[in-house]
């Protein structure tokens, strides 16, 4: 265990994940007030108001794709893959064979997560009640590079940055779902 890591004792996990989550409050209020939101929503080639919808099917699709990349990179370390039993063969005893197939199947089983639990959730929410589409697009916008990120983060064991990437991630998905019917969450992100 080093000085960045994520993993220890109670003492330790809860001592490092507040000023996280206060990083990621405040990094992404600041992500708001600059210039590189409005560049990262115009990098989608969309409507701002498509943005998110558009981030909602990337965000599917990377789901679906990155369990590809888990099945086809197991099967070509241990040479064999079974489809009859896929939850037992990409389950905890897969670290024991292939510590980098366990963490890709992880990721994959944490954008499963994400996606349903709460992404689309919040997205709805959103969406029904009418949060300015602004703002939604803007929230919206990292969701899809901080997926990314977080995957590499979690093939490459980076556990720190990882779970950076993962509440930063989360604080803007919460935040479009929390403003959808508070408009102080909307007032504290751009205060």
């Amino acid at each position: 265990m080093g000085l960045l890591t994520m993993s220890g004792s109670f003492l330790w996990v809860n001592a490092l994940f507040p000023p996280v989550l206060a990083g990621a409050f405040f990094g992404t209020k600041a992500y708001l007030a600059s210039e590189y939101a409005d560049q990262l929503v115009a990098m989608y080639g969309v409507p701002v108001a498509d943005v998110p919808m558009v981030v909602a099917v990337y965000m599917s699709a990377f789901a679906f794709f990155s369990g590809i990349v888990s099945i086809m990179y197991t099967a070509a370390v241990t040479n064999a893959y079974d489809n009859n039993t896929p939850r037992i063969q990409r389950g905890p005893d897969l670290y024991k064979v292939t510590p980098l197939g366990f963490r890709l199947q992880s990721a994959h089983n944490n954008a499963l997560e994400t996606v349903g639990a709460y992404l689309m959730p919040c997205f709805f929410a959103a969406t029904t009640l009418k949060l300015d589409p602004v703002f939604f697009a803007k929230l919206a916008a990292p969701v899809v590079p901080l997926r990314v990120l977080f995957t590499f983060f979690y093939a490459t064991n980076m556990d720190a940055l990882r779970s950076g990437t993962f509440v930063v991630q989360n604080t803007c998905i919460f935040f479009i779902g929390f403003a959808s019917f508070a408009p102080a969450a909307k007032e504290l992100m751009a205060a």
